[in-house]
């Protein structure tokens, strides 16, 4: 009846449109109505079992993100004795709707009747902790996880327990190494005589034949060591990381050198000294690069859990050996850690381990051909200045960070540069005066512009440790050649310092250093001098006293208002604007912009209009 009441209206109105198009048009239109009028008498789950057949991923993909709304048409009971078991049982080929499936089974607990029933999640999940794909396994196993917090210890024991034990004895890897992930959190959960099998059981596994299982063991086995006790620790766990330190693949043995850590924490001082360090000084010396910067990555944590006496004749050997590591990435990483660990170190050894063992260290490593080390250097060194004093920072210190601001490669510079101001507070005034300052200067012409750019961000803190005398004779004729730059971020961040040195030296300074060469970077014969020169009083016009803006700025502006470059003059008439508000006597300045109205080009009659208001 719909079809008899439409398609000849439709026919009429559509004039050209085919007919066959008009026809699939329809069916479709009563596919989707049909399938609406009917979907209230249909089984949930008979619908999703349809969709799940259908041709279109997309279409597929889009019925499993509906599980939620599923299980609460079908009510708890019915999502238990359907749903479930229909998910258990057709685990789907692309894992793209896999991954949906572990994700959406996470927010199932109320869905299914509460924390009752939650371990009748752990199926559908163990099927998908079995598939080839590791997004999906991994997403399976967190979900367990998450699931297994809401169980108590009977479920555990009864149902989680027994999905480990046969995901760990498939003949398949893949179950196996997604069970490594699920033995930290049952261990955590079951009483010990289950906690005994689980360490039997989690030991085959790091005995494993297959790469894969024995990287997902000693992956877990950081977070099963937490659980248990020190004596267990010691007696079960610890052969374990010992074999898995001795792995004949280096990814198996990084993450064994980070479950040192966790070891570190249960152990007891004795058994660390006799166990835990020789493990460390064996990744220290690891034929990887791999497990030595993973050792590296280890050692502040370990200073934190180990006993002071095993930092000082240990770990601080450890860490120097690191420091001359003959690979780059090594190297660099562990001299970025520097500050760090030097601040962990206790009052009483931090000088001397500095002086002894660190410092060597990096002296020589300041001649590394390795340009990348030699940054990482630049940044280190400045961090042992407040340990080491000032006469011990100027004998040591300052001559090498000196040598690697005539480095030939740019971010060594540049590293040193944005370290600066860490001297100061040790070294003092004076000795930035005579040491450091002249360097900045011999280094404003740098070829590179960022090393420029970092010594103009410094300005403002080389200001306040000069004070204004000292800034004017040693670094002002310096800023003022920036502000003509041939790079115009140069130019820019010189621009933003000068308010700052404006407010940190006052109204007198600015009246009677840094006005004058305002003015006379305005009478440049440089076009970008004279443009730099508006930029600069747009930027300081609101820290500069008015009295000196309208003796000073204002007839500098209207000088520059018959400059012969259009960009210039457009620029001017934006500057006027800005005078116009700030200062009591505008009327010269109006008169200059009706004049400038008339100007030949467009843009500057247009600024000028704008600056007017009109």
């Amino acid at each position: 009846s719909l079809l008899a009441c439409w398609f000849p209206s439709l026919i009429h109105h559509s004039g050209f449109l085919p007919l066959v198009l008009l026809v699939r048009l329809l069916l479709s239109i009563f596919r989707q109505t049909f399938n609406r009028l009917i979907m209230a008498d249909l089984n949930p789950v008979q619908i999703l079992i349809d969709e799940l057949q259908d041709e279109d991923l997309q279409m597929r993909l889009n019925a499993v993100k509906r599980l939620s709304t599923i299980a609460l048409a079908l009510g708890d009971k019915r999502t238990r004795e359907e749903l479930i078991p229909f998910l258990t049982d057709n685990v789907q080929e692309e894992d793209e709707i896999r991954l949906v499936i572990a994700e959406s089974l996470r927010e199932f607990v109320p869905l299914i009747g509460g924390k009752a029933y939650a371990h009748l999640l752990i199926a559908p999940l163990q099927a998908l902790a079995s598939v080839d794909e590791v997004v999906v396994r991994d997403k399976a196993v967190e979900t367990m996880v998450f699931i297994t917090n809401e169980l108590d210890q009977s479920k555990v024991e009864s149902h989680l327990v027994g999905a480990i034990a046969k995901l760990t004895e498939d003949s398949f890897f893949a179950p196996r190494a997604s069970a490594c992930g699920l033995y930290p959190i049952a261990f955590s959960k079951v009483s010990s005589g289950m906690q005994a099998k689980l360490i039997n059981a989690f030991k085959k596994l790091c005995h494993d034949e297959t790469p894969m299982v024995r990287r997902a063991a000693a992956k877990a086995l950081n977070e099963l060591v937490s659980f248990t006790k020190s004596d267990v620790a010691a007696s079960q766990l610890l052969p374990v990381l010992a074999l898995l330190m001795k792995d004949n693949h280096d990814s198996v043995r990084v993450l064994a050198v980070l479950a040192i850590v966790g070891f570190s924490k249960k152990l007891k001082a004795d058994d660390v000294g006799s166990s835990l360090i020789p493990l460390l000084h064996a990744g220290a010396k690891d034929s990887s690069w791999k497990v030595r910067k993973a050792v590296g990555e280890s050692v502040t944590d370990l200073q934190e859990t180990i006993p002071s006496a095993l930092v000082k004749s240990e770990l601080v050997i450890i860490f120097t050996r690191l420091l001359k590591d003959p690979e780059a990435e090594v190297k660099s990483h562990v001299m970025s850690i520097v500050p760090s660990f030097g601040t962990s170190l206790s009052n009483s050894d931090r000088e001397v381990v500095v002086l002894t063992n660190i410092l060597p260290a990096l002296t020589e490593a300041c001649g590394d051909s390795n340009q990348y080390a030699r940054v990482a250097i630049a940044s280190a060194l400045p961090s042992l200045c407040p340990v080491l004093g000032k006469a011990k920072t100027l004998e040591h210190v300052v001559p090498l960070l000196m040598k690697l601001l005539q480095d030939d490669f740019s971010d060594v510079r540049l590293g040193v540069i944005s370290q600066l101001s860490k001297l100061q507070p040790v070294i003092g005034s004076d000795q930035v005066l005579g040491v450091i300052v002249p360097q900045i200067v011999a280094i404003a012409e740098d070829p590179q512009w960022r090393v420029r750019l970092a010594i103009i961000e410094q300005l403002d803190s080389f200001g306040k440790i000069l004070g204004a005398s000292k800034f004017d004779s040693k670094l002002l004729p310096v800023a003022m050649s920036w502000l003509v730059d041939s790079v115009f971020a140069v130019r820019e961040a010189m621009i933003e310092q000068l308010p700052k040195l404006i407010k940190m030296f006052g109204s007198s300074w600015t009246k009677s250093s840094l006005i004058p060469k305002i003015v006379s970077l305005g009478s440049e014969s440089v076009y970008v001098a004279r443009l730099t020169t508006l930029f600069v009083i747009n930027a300081v016009i609101d820290v500069v006293d008015k009295s000196l803006v309208q003796k000073n700025f204002v007839p500098l502006v209207l000088k520059m208002s018959g400059d012969a470059v259009p960009n210039v003059r457009f620029n001017v008439a934006r500057t006027l604007g800005l005078l116009l508000k700030k200062v009591s006597s505008t009327a010269n300045i109006k008169s200059q912009l009706e004049a400038l109205k008339s100007d030949p080009d467009e843009d500057v009659q247009y600024f000028a209009t704008q600056a007017l208001g009109k």
